[in-house]
């Protein structure tokens, strides 16, 4: 079984997410918190979930910073979930090492094979560049 954090700042999302997730016998659900602060403080005290799914937009501490800093605490496989359908948050996110980037549009069992996906080693992105990075300058890569 896939063990699994949520990091979410809208409770009923999180419970949401972690209900349906619950569902299914291939993941369990080991950790919910409502913060970037707190996912941070959690890893720190040495929880350590195959996989942690991030909020990518949450107040405060940005999924983006709790990305780079849960990196300097353990290496745990990284998939953002987002309302957004942005091409350049996508690439941010895989150039700081997240595996993959979702929307929360996503059926449930969609969710749970990136999970297993991720878990396995694999990543979500897709090796060919979508038109926003295509379209940007080094400069802007950066």
């Amino acid at each position: 079984m896939i063990s699994v954090m949520l990091v979410d700042d809208q409770t009923l999302v999180l419970q949401g997410i972690s209900t349906l997730l619950g569902m299914s016998e291939r993941i369990q659900v080991v950790e919910c918190v409502d913060s970037g602060e707190a996912c941070l403080a959690r890893l720190r005290e040495g929880v350590r979930p195959d996989v942690l799914i991030l909020d990518i937009h949450m107040p405060g501490m940005k999924g983006l910073d709790v990305l780079r800093a849960a990196t300097d605490i353990a290496e745990i496989p990284i998939i953002f979930l987002t309302t957004f359908d942005d091409g350049y948050l996508q690439q941010q996110a895989a150039r700081f090492g997240a595996c993959g980037l979702l929307p929360k549009s996503i059926a449930l069992d969609e969710l749970v094979d990136a999970i297993e996906r991720v878990a396995a080693g694999g990543t979500l992105f897709s090796a060919r560049k979508d038109s926003v990075s295509a379209a940007m300058t080094p400069r802007e890569m950066l």
